[in-house]
């Protein structure tokens, strides 16, 4: 089973497993799904690289916040798929925001989010400290469940597990 992992399609496909794709992604190669002119050009290109990672898996299931029609075989859409531990959590609204980044190149956003008179818990910079109001966590951190269900807003560079999520 993989969710847009192109090692597990390798092993499938050089063991002779059936591999099952899970994951939002195939919405593009699998369904029948309007793409402005303009937008044409980025259409291709996620094609081609989605094309490229999981080309040949047994079953597709694609989440989705919304019913794409599919075009190929083995193909089912699903609803985003959410762990056990945030369907479990109450959620509350605490004096804070939630900062989730995948890419620790972004530094500007420290900067930026240090003018606000607002708290921030930033995962995804690898560090754990205190500077002023924010707060840094490293990625994994046993609090992102609490953090996630009792922040007052999440600024993130994308995700569609964390959207589907928060």
């Amino acid at each position: 089973i993989t969710d847009w992992d192109p090692f597990s399609m390798c092993a499938g496909l050089f063991t002779g497993k059936p591999v099952i794709s899970i994951d939002n992604s195939q919405c593009i190669l699998r369904t029948k799904i309007d793409v402005p002119w303009k937008k044409v050009w980025s259409y291709i290109t996620a094609y081609i690289i989605i094309w490229t990672l999981i080309p040949k898996a047994n079953y597709y299931f694609i989440t989705s916040f919304f019913n794409p029609v599919p075009t190929k075989r083995n193909t089912s859409i699903i609803l985003p798929l959410v762990r056990p531990e945030i369907i479990k959590k109450k959620c509350s609204r605490k004096n804070f925001f939630l900062v989730y980044q995948t890419s620790t190149s972004n530094t500007k956003l420290i900067e930026i989010l240090k003018t606000f008179e607002e708290n921030f818990v930033i995962y995804g910079f690898g560090e754990e400290r205190t500077e002023n109001n924010l707060v840094f966590k490293k990625t994994g951190h046993k609090d992102f469940f609490v953090h996630l269900t009792s922040c007052k807003g999440i600024i993130t560079n994308g995700g569609f597990s964390l959207m589907t999520e928060a």
